[in-house]
C-alpha cells in the first residue's frame, strides 16, 4: 500500500459534527484531521469517538487543494454550524478569515467553547509549562499552549515537531515561512 492524497470527512460520533479535510497518507492510517476547533473537539471527546471516511482520492497536491475547496463549498461546511471547518480549504489560507470564522464558531457554540476554556484553566497548563522558542522568529512563549494560540495552530502539531516527527509546525501568517520550534532550557 502506498501513500496517496485524499479528501476525507470525519464525524464526531457523540454530537454529529463533521470536519472535511485533505491528507497525504495511507487509507487505513489513524489521521482524523487538524483544524483548530476540530483538534480541540478530539481532545475533548477522544479519538475513539470520531470516524473518518474517504470521499475521494487525488493525483497530487494541486488536485487535492482544488478538490478540498470544492467539497467544503459543496457541503457549505464553513457556514454550516454542524461542521468544525473554519476555512475554505486548500493550502493557501486567509488567516484574517480564519480568525473571523473561529470567533463565529465560538459564538455559535458558546457552551463547548467555554468547556474548552475551563478545561485549559483547570489543567494549569499555562502556569506549569516549559517555555517554547519559535526558532524561525526568535519569539519565546511561556508555554506550548501560548505558542499554538499565537499562531493559530494545533498544539499537537508543535508537539510532533518537538518530538522529531516533523521538520516544522505551522507557517508564519505573513511571510509564509515554516515555523520551527524548540523547548527553552531554563537551567
Amino acid at each position: 500500500m502506498e501513500k496517496r492524497h485524499f479528501i476525507y470527512l470525519t464525524t464526531n460520533l457523540i454530537n454529529g459534527m463533521q470536519y472535511i479535510g485533505q491528507h497525504y497518507g495511507y487509507e487505513n492510517d489513524s489521521y482524523l484531521g487538524s483544524g483548530v476547533e476540530f483538534t480541540k473537539a478530539v481532545d475533548k471527546y477522544g479519538k475513539q469517538n470520531f470516524h473518518r471516511v474517504i470521499l475521494c482520492f487525488c493525483e497530487n497536491q494541486k488536485e487535492a487543494d482544488a478538490k478540498e475547496i470544492e467539497i467544503i463549498a459543496q457541503y457549505n461546511a464553513v457556514k454550516d454550524q454542524n461542521f468544525y471547518n473554519l476555512a475554505t480549504g486548500g493550502r493557501t489560507m486567509d488567516f484574517n478569515l480564519l480568525n473571523r470564522k473561529k470567533e463565529e464558531w465560538q459564538k455559535a457554540h458558546p457552551q463547548e467553547h467555554q468547556a474548552q476554556v475551563d478545561r485549559w484553566r483547570q489543567s494549569g497548563t499555562e502556569a506549569n509549562s516549559q517555555q517554547v522558542l519559535c526558532v524561525t522568529t526568535g519569539e519565546v512563549f511561556p508555554s506550548l499552549c501560548a505558542a499554538a494560540r499565537h499562531y493559530n495552530i494545533a498544539q499537537s502539531n508543535i508537539t510532533r515537531q518537538l518530538k522529531g516527527r516533523g521538520k516544522s509546525a505551522g507557517k508564519h501568517p505573513i511571510t509564509g515561512e515554516k515555523l520551527v520550534w524548540q523547548l527553552v532550557n531554563n537551567d
